[in-house]
């Protein structure tokens, strides 16, 4: 597994371009471990994806844990890919709170790991 994300924490900022918070990764890359995004205001939405080049590639699955979200407000939707659709990934302990994005519907958790 190449990269990979560790202790990062975003707070009180505001995103002003199309990105937005997104979090991807596919096979074969870096997942993401103890982050957090409090009290951010974006213009871009958020979006979740696991199979970011939208084909398989081999490499080790990348895993996503301990992931929040806080307080998450503005336009742009989301989009939350289901961990399932890159088959062997791993979500767990992920947390959706305070989000307020214009069309938003933030999953909530099954204890397999995938969003729901």
């Amino acid at each position: 597994m190449s990269g990979g994300i560790r202790n990062v924490t975003v707070i009180d900022s505001r995103f002003h371009g199309e990105g937005g918070i997104h979090i991807k990764s596919c096979p074969g890359r870096g997942g993401f471990i103890d982050v957090t995004f409090r009290n951010i205001t974006v213009a871009g939405g958020m979006a979740v994806t696991m199979s970011y080049t939208g084909e398989e590639v081999g490499g080790a699955m990348p895993y996503l844990a301990n992931v929040g979200f806080e307080d998450i407000s503005g336009s742009g939707g989301c989009n939350f890919e289901d961990c399932s659709q890159a088959v062997g990934c791993s979500c767990w302990n992920m947390s959706f709170r305070g989000i307020e994005l214009d069309g938003c519907q933030p999953p909530t958790m099954a204890p397999s790991g995938y969003f729901v």
